[in-house]
């Protein structure tokens, strides 16, 4: 495990980071990510949570204009709730019909965190499969001693940046058809007309 800050993570390129998990924080919980299509970091981090593989990640990004492409707008408030980003809502939309491979889910899960942090290594990076820093179904770790104890073998770059955190997981909606679906309540949802 390396330990870096943010401002080191970014002066790496995408090549240096392919098959690297990645932890940082978000304005959330403690994050572990890899990039969007590096399919052997994203086995990585399945493994280590102990994740079922038929649970899908979902995908951070640091802006609206990349998550265009990926997705199909079925739900008729959805750029209302888009309106909430960056902020701790996962929404989870249709997925552009070409993007629907063979046995693949219909459906993909977007947030863009409110966290500088996090932003500064999105933008550099791009999109990135992201989870919760825990074993799955136990909660959260959001420390970096606890991290490190736990996972220290199994993480490449540990992002040391202290962020103030709500400690909560974020909101999930499922926008995928035109009604909403709440699959997780967050703080936000007392906000969120749905």
């Amino acid at each position: 495990m390396i330990k870096i800050t943010a401002n080191d993570l970014i002066k790496l390129s995408k090549e240096e980071i392919l098959g690297k998990v990645i932890v940082f924080p978000t304005d959330t919980v403690y994050g572990i990510g890899a990039l969007a299509k590096d399919e052997e970091a994203i086995n990585k981090i399945y493994n280590l949570k102990h994740r079922d593989k038929t649970k899908p990640l979902a995908y951070l990004s640091g802006n609206k204009e990349d998550i265009m492409p990926y997705i199909q707008i079925t739900y008729q408030n959805t750029m209302e709730l888009m309106n909430y980003w960056p902020g701790a809502l996962t929404l989870i939309f249709k997925k552009e019909k070409d993007l629907v491979e063979k046995d693949a889910l219909p459906t993909i899960g977007f947030r863009i965190p409110d966290s500088k942090c996090a932003l500064k290594i999105l933008n550099h990076f791009g999109i990135m499969a992201v989870t919760s820093m825990n074993l799955s179904g136990s909660a959260p770790l959001n420390d970096l001693e606890s991290i490190e104890e736990n996972f220290k073998d199994e993480i490449d770059y540990l992002v040391i940046d202290e962020e103030i955190q709500s400690k909560t997981s974020s909101t999930i909606l499922d926008i995928s058809t035109s009604e909403v679906k709440i699959l997780r309540k967050g703080d936000l949802l007392e906000k969120i007309n749905v």
